[in-house]
């Protein structure tokens, strides 16, 4: 988990979801309340644009170095959906500099918010 963790100690893009931290697409069941964590090692990344592949103009921003809540794809998921966006590392001007897919599986609601990892590339 990078909660607390030092931005110089990131080597690249890292994406922390409710403690699950990755650097590559990412395929799982969080935990609720759905956090966000984003760091980046390149000083100009100043923000992360969650966005739907599908239509790029729906997105969210969230800054780096900071805890945020993600309860977009929380209430998609409480409603059985399973959701998915790009997180961007961006500068205030929008040059991209990295990008990690995740897929939000909704939890079984018999098992309510059991937090499943699913790994895929």
């Amino acid at each position: 988990m990078l909660f607390g963790f030092a931005q110089a100690g990131v080597q690249k893009f890292t994406v922390v979801i409710s403690g699950v931290a990755t650097t590559q697409d990412y395929n799982f069941t969080p935990c609720y309340p759905i956090t966000g964590e984003f760091y980046h090692p390149d000083p100009n990344v100043t923000r992360v644009r969650m966005e739907y592949p599908v239509d790029p103009s729906k997105f969210f921003m969230y800054p780096v170095n900071r805890k945020v809540h993600i309860d977009f794809h929380e209430k998609q998921m409480k409603r059985g959906d399973n959701p998915y966006s790009d997180f961007v590392a961006e500068d205030d001007y929008g040059v991209e500099y990295g990008r990690i897919r995740m897929i939000f599986w909704a939890p079984d609601p018999k098992k309510d918010n059991e937090c499943k990892n699913a790994t895929t590339s």
